[in-house]
């Protein structure tokens, strides 16, 4: 891959990561089952494996982030630059499998689906 296509694919896997964060943190309660998806979800999608210290790291990254601007703001930012539809659908599968993760579909997790959708389907 050349040097612009490797920067495509990482910053679309940060956003992908940093949307998950805050799928799990939309209704702001930090569930093990939901840090063990996002875990898989992250391996999954990077093909390395992530330590528990990495995964907190970036849980307050984006925590930190959510805490300083409105998750509208931060749905806008990590979500736009995602334009091919195929990993949008893969995006928005992971997003659902955090929202099932702990048996409960908060209604600031269903709000923050519709906004990512709305964003994509202009």
């Amino acid at each position: 891959m050349s040097d612009s296509q490797d920067k495509i694919v990482e910053t679309r896997r940060s956003n992908t990561r940093k949307l998950c964060i805050l799928m799990m943190i939309a209704d702001r309660d930090i569930d093990n089952q939901e840090i063990k998806k996002i875990t898989q979800i992250i391996e999954d999608d990077s093909m390395f494996s992530v330590n528990e210290s990495e995964i907190i790291e970036l849980i307050s990254d984006v925590s930190s982030e959510r805490y300083e601007n409105n998750i509208e703001t931060l749905i806008v930012k990590y979500a736009s630059p995602i334009n091919n539809k195929k990993h949008q659908d893969k995006i928005i599968i992971y997003l659902e499998e955090i929202m099932d993760a702990n048996g409960v579909r908060h209604k600031d997790e269903l709000r923050m689906m519709s906004y990512i959708k709305d964003i994509w389907n202009k």
